[in-house]
C-alpha cells in the first residue's frame, strides 16, 4: 500500500486476520452421572419425613410454635424482662442496634422451658394462661423443674431451638401454572 505521496506504508495486521491461538488443556471428561430412581425415591423419602417429623420431648409430642404460642412466648418474655434476642447470630445486633446472643452453656434455658412448656400445652391453656403473667412463669418454672432434669438442660435448649426454627421453615411446593404465571385453578 502507498500513501499520497506515493511513498509505501506497511499496514499492521487486522486481528481479524491473526490465527486463533490454539491452547491445549489437560482437563479431564466430566463424569458421567447415571440417575438411579430408586436412590432419589430413597431421599424423597427422608425429606418427606423430615417435614413430618415433630418435636418432642421425653416422649411426649409438642405442639408446633403457631402465631399465638409465639406471641405468648414473647409477652412472657417481655413481662419476665429477658433481654431481647438478637436477630444476628454473627454480630449479636438487631439493625436498630440493641439485643443480646444467647450464647454459652445454660444461656438460652429460660426461653427453652417457656417455649417447650408452652408447645406442651393446649391452645385453651395458653390463652387461659397469658391472662397472668407471674403466674403464666410460675406454671413454666413448675413444668420445668417436673420435666427438665439438670443434666437434660442442653437437650431442652436444643429441642427448642428445632421447635423454633421449624416454625420458620420454608415450605413452599413448586404449583404448576396455566403458562400465564399464575397458578393453575386445577380446571
Amino acid at each position: 500500500m502507498s500513501d499520497q505521496d506515493g511513498t509505501s506504508v506497511m499496514e499492521a495486521p487486522s486481528m481479524h486476520d491473526a490465527e486463533p491461538e490454539k491452547v491445549e488443556q489437560d482437563v479431564p471428561a466430566a463424569p458421567v452421572v447415571v440417575e438411579d430412581a430408586a436412590v432419589d425415591r430413597e431421599e424423597e423419602k427422608v425429606r418427606e419425613a423430615a417435614y413430618r417429623s415433630v418435636p418432642e420431648w421425653k416422649g411426649e409430642a409438642l405442639e408446633p410454635l403457631s402465631v399465638s404460642r409465639e406471641a405468648a412466648w414473647l409477652e412472657l418474655r417481655c413481662a419476665m424482662g429477658a433481654p431481647r434476642l438478637a436477630l444476628s447470630i454473627v454480630d449479636g445486633s438487631y439493625a436498630d442496634g440493641g439485643g443480646e446472643v444467647m450464647t454459652g452453656k445454660g444461656a438460652w434455658i429460660a426461653d427453652a422451658l417457656r417455649l417447650l412448656c408452652i408447645c406442651s400445652m393446649s391452645g385453651e391453656e395458653v390463652t387461659r394462661a397469658r391472662q397472668d403473667a407471674v403466674g403464666f412463669q410460675m406454671m413454666v418454672d413448675a413444668w420445668g423443674d417436673a420435666n427438665v432434669k439438670q443434666v437434660e438442660t442442653v437437650e431442652a435448649e436444643l429441642v427448642a431451638y428445632e421447635v423454633y426454627n421449624a416454625a420458620r421453615e420454608n415450605r413452599v411446593e413448586a404449583q404448576p401454572d396455566d403458562g400465564t404465571g399464575r397458578k393453575s385453578s386445577g380446571k
